[in-house]
């Protein structure tokens, strides 16, 4: 990633930085939040409904904070390094002339900004989402043993914050079957299982009950026209 920033990049990432500061300092923790602050209490490698890491970053955040900020300041961190790496994707050299456009589109997007200072498992989703994607357009501009490592390094972190990353990962492949034939691809979904195998182990030892709770008890759940229908359209905007 290029070092060199737009000033007017810098302050404008730095401010929204700190509004999430200071929106996670002063809003109450929602139910999902405290719900993963019990998770946060004994690290493990899985957990009932979700991969760890949404327990592992209110740990981390608990190392420098109490309170709200003890649960959210790894949330602040990760969605400011969201929106630099994401800039740091585009490779055109106008894009200096759009910082504020890029910011005008990033801070309008609804869900985005919550999951900025909101502690659950979409915030290291999206965090790991454009590293995937950064990671993927460099690998593509010059396939190695380094990048390969990398990517798989990064598909496995992605794995880690949400079963829904497995979307990403395999839209992914199926935008370029090519990488199928590439060794160092191959190579990258090798290093991502690997990395994986601890939470493989972990939904052995307790019944694969994640896999059994999303695939067959969480559509039990009844209807309901706010929280789906409605919902639906909020995650749309």
């Amino acid at each position: 990633m290029k070092s060199k920033l737009p000033r007017i990049f810098i302050i404008l990432l730095g401010i929204g930085f700190l509004i999430n500061l200071l929106q996670s300092y002063f809003t109450p923790l929602i139910f999902d939040e405290a719900y993963y602050w019990h998770y946060a209490q004994k690290l493990s490698w899985g957990y009932f409904d979700h991969p760890p890491l949404v327990a592992l970053l209110i740990k981390i955040s608990s190392f420098f904070f109490d309170g709200e900020l003890g649960v959210r300041f790894m949330s602040c961190v990760l969605s400011t390094a969201t929106l630099f790496i994401l800039w740091s994707t585009i490779d055109n050299p106008k894009k200096k002339d759009y910082v504020v456009h890029f910011f005008i589109l990033a801070y309008s997007m609804t869900l985005l900004n919550a999951y900025g200072f909101f502690t659950l498992p979409d915030t290291p989703l999206l965090f790991f989402t454009a590293l995937l994607l950064y990671v993927y357009k460099r690998f593509l501009e010059k396939p190695s043993l380094l990048w390969g490592i990398i990517m798989g390094v990064t598909m496995a972190g992605l794995m880690y914050s949400k079963y829904h990353a497995a979307l990403v990962i395999i839209f992914i492949l199926l935008s370029n079957i090519k990488l199928v034939f590439n060794k160092y691809a191959l190579l990258s979904v090798f290093v991502a299982l690997l990395c994986y195998v601890p939470h493989f182990i972990w939904l052995s030892q307790n019944d694969y009950v994640t896999i059994n709770y999303h695939l067959f008890d969480r559509p039990n759940d009844p209807y309901n026209f706010k929280k789906y229908t409605l919902g639906y359209f909020v995650n749309l905007w």
